[in-house]
């Protein structure tokens, strides 16, 4: 620039106090990277991939300035980004912190401007012994006087935030996998030792979310706490467990059908059983009955052959009514009559009563005809 025709840069400012001003703005960059940052600092860029299939990327080192576009991590990686600061900086002087965090907040590339998230409800600001940080939802960006042991606690810092992505990383496949219906597979097989392999993940999963969030809970950590929730993290995480739960439901209703499964089994053995049983009980019931025919014509000396024809009757009768009432078959012929003799156990004892009298009846009657049976001559 010349000093009579001013500078080709920008247009000239019109603000008092020359915020507006393209050449102040240059000027007071170029002076606060070189009052509040270490002489050759750079800023180490950290992007942390957290979609399956992609590792992490090795970190870039970009210039103060360099907070364009093209040095913007991929649409689907949390960047942590830390740069040194002189170590003689005062970080407590009222508006150091702040404007620390206003050179930081372009390397994060959010969309919302620095002003808006530092004096909104949950200001995107932090500060600790010797450093000062910035968080929002694409990740998190600090600044640090180095310490007698190099970086001091930014090494930390770094390690958790990569951790945290990391898990979140896993998840994904893990979560997908456990998040299928629960399906029965035989043990041994190679799909049952994926599920075993899945459920071994998850359970690891959630002892290093615990872990996380206990390290969370720290002072030093109030950087991280604060990006965990601002970014989907938190209900990626917060996933983990809910898929946990809904694995241990699979489990718990796979166990349940297995379980039923065993008893319709078991009941179908039973209900075998139990018909061969009723087998034997019309067997049983066909020769009490014979029997007892028997024994009551021996009573009454009715003829022989008269006592014989009403055993094989009392034997096709006694298991015809016993198959009716216990095996209840569902086709037969004259249907009307036999479910007429299964409504109600009186019609049964009714049909027995009067095959009883046909054959005391008729056997009398016999005897009058056919005369009594003959005496067999007694042994010597």
């Amino acid at each position: 620039m010349t000093p009579n025709r001013g500078t080709s840069i920008g247009p000239a400012g019109q603000a008092a106090d020359l915020t507006d001003d393209p050449v102040a703005a240059l000027v007071r960059l170029e002076l606060e990277f070189k009052t509040l940052f270490a002489a050759g600092a750079e800023v180490e860029a950290h992007d942390f991939p957290v979609a399956g299939g992609r590792p992490a990327e090795p970190p870039r080192r970009l210039g103060l300035a360099d907070a364009g576009a093209q040095n913007a991590p991929a649409g689907d990686a949390y960047r942590f980004a830390r740069v040194r600061l002189d170590p003689d900086l005062d970080l407590y002087r009222p508006g150091v912190a702040r404007q620390v965090g206003a050179l930081l907040w372009p390397h994060l590339h959010t969309r919302v401007p620095f002003d808006a998230a530092a004096d909104g409800p949950r200001p995107c600001l932090a500060q600790g012994p010797g450093w000062v940080g910035v968080w929002g939802a694409t990740g998190v960006a600090v600044a640090y006087q180095p310490a007698e042991d190099g970086d001091g606690a930014t090494a930390g810092l770094r390690d958790r935030f990569g951790e945290l992505t990391a898990i979140v990383r896993e998840a994904e496949a893990v979560i997908r996998a456990a998040s299928k219906p629960a399906v029965l597979v035989p043990a041994g097989t190679e799909a049952a030792e994926a599920e075993a392999r899945d459920r071994d993940r998850l359970h690891d999963l959630l002892g290093r979310v615990r872990g996380i969030r206990h390290e969370l809970a720290t002072p030093q950590s109030k950087l991280l706490a604060e990006f965990y929730q601002a970014s989907n993290l938190c209900d990626i995480l917060e996933g983990i467990a809910n898929t946990r739960h809904a694995v241990a439901q699979q489990e718990f209703a796979a166990a349940q059908l297995e379980h039923t499964k065993a008893q319709l089994e078991h009941t179908k053995e039973m209900e075998k059983v139990q018909k061969k049983l009723k087998y034997v009980e019309v067997f049983l019931i066909s020769v009490y009955a014979v029997e007892a025919a028997h024994l009551i014509g021996q009573a009454f000396d009715f003829p022989h052959r008269y006592v014989g024809w009403w055993l094989v009757a009392a034997a096709v009768l006694a298991g015809l009514l016993s198959a009716n009432y216990l095996l209840q078959p569902k086709r037969w012929w004259l249907p009307g009559v036999w479910k007429w003799l299964r409504e109600k156990a009186g019609h049964l004892v009714l049909v027995v009563v009067v095959l009883a009298a046909l054959f005391l009846a008729g056997g009398f009657v016999a005897k009058e005809l056919m005369g009594p049976p003959p005496i067999p001559p007694a042994a010597h």
